[in-house]
């Protein structure tokens, strides 16, 4: 079945081109950031109801965000749906009246869940290709069980403070060429975890401090949590500022000596840097700020280089 093949089938069976061209540019949302914040309702009683295809908002696990509910029923970009089960509901839509391939739907119900405050329904586990073909088609009602979820307004709150202070450090890591790339979680009893730090691409080790991946847990959506990490960035600016300054004298250093011995500098200081040490905890730290200025400027030595070379070859 391809894209061609699916719209031509649409038109004949009575879906309208303007519906057809807009499912081809309605994409499958993601529940997050709502999953963060949202907190399930426990049922004494399992809910089914006739629920209105245009608030299914995604196809959940398996639907891939950002691409269109006609890409995912061609299995055009996503390995996430299945083909042979597509294929199937295409042959039957081509041998049924749209009303006769729509009836399917109402008797044969779906997993959804329900975000209240924000009034949209996601696949829950069950029903992935059953609502994408009703979604497709123009169907107006799937039969669902439908499970609800109500906002945390608390948590809610916690995420939205969230997102503040995940902007302001990302601008900070950007102006500066660093970034975060994944986290070590602690299992110990301190409520810590380290992250990847990484300079212009290149990983200058771990730090203790949170990875905004982190909150993707909600069990880190609090206020508590929250301060803890303003604070973790706090203290890593405060280093950086140290880390950046080591970095310039080792660049100033090197444009001070003689193209001749500049090699044999940076040898000694690649030996001298890794056997520094203390016992004592502050020098260590002293040490440990110029270790990493150090890498960074052996960072920006390569990467000249590299650029060096490719100009050269131009």
């Amino acid at each position: 079945m391809t894209e061609t093949e699916l719209y031509k089938t649409l038109l004949q069976k009575g879906v309208s081109d303007s519906y057809i061209k807009n499912i081809k540019q309605t994409l499958n949302m993601s529940e997050d950031p709502y999953e963060r914040y949202y907190d399930n309702i426990q049922e004494d009683k399992k809910i089914f109801a006739y629920v209105p295809v245009s608030k299914i908002k995604s196809l959940g696990f398996r639907g891939t965000v950002g691409l269109s509910w006609f890409d995912h029923a061609c299995c055009n970009g996503t390995h996430n749906i299945d083909l042979v089960r597509c294929q199937r509901a295409f042959d039957y839509l081509k041998t049924q009246s749209l009303d006769e391939f729509h009836e399917y739907y109402k008797h044969h119900p779906v997993r959804l869940k329900y975000y209240e405050d924000d009034d949209f329904y996601v696949v829950f586990g069950d029903g992935t290709h059953r609502t994408l073909w009703a979604k497709v088609t123009g169907a107006s009602y799937i039969y669902a069980q439908v499970y609800r979820a109500k906002k945390n307004h608390s948590t809610y709150e916690s995420y939205r403070w969230f997102k503040e202070l995940e902007v302001k450090f990302h601008e900070y890591l950007f102006s500066n060429e660093l970034s975060f790339e994944g986290f070590q979680q602690n299992y110990s009893y301190l409520p810590d975890s380290t992250s990847n730090i990484c300079y212009k691409g290149e990983s200058l080790g771990f730090y203790r401090i949170y990875s905004p991946d982190m909150f993707t847990d909600k069990t880190m959506l609090n206020m508590k949590t929250l301060h803890h990490w303003k604070l973790q960035q706090q203290d890593l600016k405060e280093e950086y500022v140290r880390v950046f300054k080591y970095r310039d004298k080792f660049h100033l250093l090197m444009k001070m000596m003689p193209n001749k011995w500049k090699s044999k500098i940076i040898s000694f200081l690649e030996v001298w840097i890794d056997t520094i040490g203390s016992s004592d905890e502050k020098k260590q730290k002293q040490y440990d700020l110029r270790k990493m200025g150090f890498k960074m400027f052996c960072i920006d030595r390569k990467l000249s280089l590299i650029n060096k070379e490719k100009e050269q070859e131009v």
